[in-house]
């Protein structure tokens, strides 16, 4: 199993790749939007975890260009954001999210626990 995190803040990123090491996936890293589409396609990761803010292109920018790549139409991306905006929910829902997180409504680990139910981990 392989998770791709795409976060620009390395302690969250070390914060999520630990818990995810620890239950045996395969962790791969992006710092912006940019790398996270190319990733995409070379890693083939089976989850997303996706920060709305990156530096080069944003999350939702992200998100639209892996779905209309051939391994992305039905990728299953959570979303992280810093702030609850109704706006990009909706836009996220519409590009078929399993999950639209605020980081400061969940801990590392909660996220964790989202990517563990989506994935069918235990």
């Amino acid at each position: 199993m392989k998770v791709l995190i795409v976060e620009d803040d390395s302690l969250l990123v070390k914060m999520y790749s630990t818990k995810l090491q620890s239950l045996g996936v395969e962790v791969v890293i992006a710092e912006d939007g940019e790398t996270a589409v190319q990733l995409v396609k070379s890693a083939k990761p089976d989850f997303v975890l996706l920060d709305i803010m990156l530096p080069k292109l944003s999350g939702l920018d992200a998100l639209k260009l892996i779905r209309q790549s051939a391994g992305g139409k039905k990728l299953p991306v959570i979303i992280l954001s810093n702030l609850s905006n109704e706006k990009e929910k909706k836009e996220a829902e519409a590009l078929q999210v399993k999950d639209y997180l605020v980081k400061a409504d969940h801990t590392p680990s909660q996220v964790v626990a989202k990517i563990q139910q989506h994935l069918k981990l235990t």
